[in-house]
C-alpha cells in the first residue's frame, strides 16, 4: 500500500521527534517548534497516536 506525502512527513517528523527527545535529551517544548508543530500539546498527541507512549514514557524506555 502506498502512502500519501502527508503520511511520509508524519512518519519522518515522528522519528526526528523520537531522535531528538532520547539522543539529544531535549524536551518537548523545545522539539515542537523545530518540528513545525503549533503547541507542545499537538506534538505530544501526535506522538502517542504514532509510538503508543507519551514523550516522556518513550524517554524512560528507551534511555
Amino acid at each position: 500500500m502506498q502512502r500519501s506525502a502527508s503520511d511520509y512527513v508524519h512518519e519522518k517528523k515522528m522519528h526526528h521527534a523520537a531522535k531528538l527527545i532520547v539522543e539529544n535529551r531535549l524536551s518537548i517544548t523545545e522539539i515542537a517548534p523545530v518540528l513545525c508543530y503549533d503547541s507542545v500539546h499537538a506534538l505530544s498527541k501526535a506522538f502517542k497516536k504514532y509510538f503508543g507512549l507519551s514523550p516522556i514514557a518513550y524517554r524512560a524506555e528507551f534511555m
